[in-house]
């Protein structure tokens, strides 16, 4: 029988879960950081640029917004299935939000979607 999508989609998700690491160590979201640094201009770290509060066996990448706290950094809420961008300039206003991701408040400002 041939599972049908959702089906599919679950048991790919739990074997790519099974693959990670249970954490990502700080020194290779550190390198990762870097990299990313000086494959973007100063101009594109100015933003917009999208962020997101990593889980733990995410690579984190608020160094970013640390390093270069002028810039226009966005970052992603959960309402309900859509994804809203909003923009966040410290990260202490992020809050637990679905799966307990760190993310805007909901009534902070967003940026309208672009189609």
């Amino acid at each position: 029988a041939i599972p049908d999508s959702a089906t599919a989609k679950t048991t790919l998700r739990r074997q790519i879960r099974d693959r990670l690491p249970p954490s990502i160590p700080p020194p290779v979201s550190a390198a990762i950081v870097n990299r990313v640094r000086t494959i973007l201009t100063p101009r594109q770290l100015d933003g917009p640029v999208s962020l997101f509060a990593p889980r733990s066996h995410e690579v984190n990448l608020l160094d970013l917004l640390r390093q270069h706290p002028a810039g226009c950094w966005l970052f992603p809420r959960v309402d309900d299935e859509e994804i809203i961008l909003h923009p966040v300039k410290d990260l202490a206003s992020l809050i637990p939000g679905c799966l307990k991701i760190l993310e805007p408040p909901a009534d902070s400002p967003s940026v309208p979607a672009q189609s």
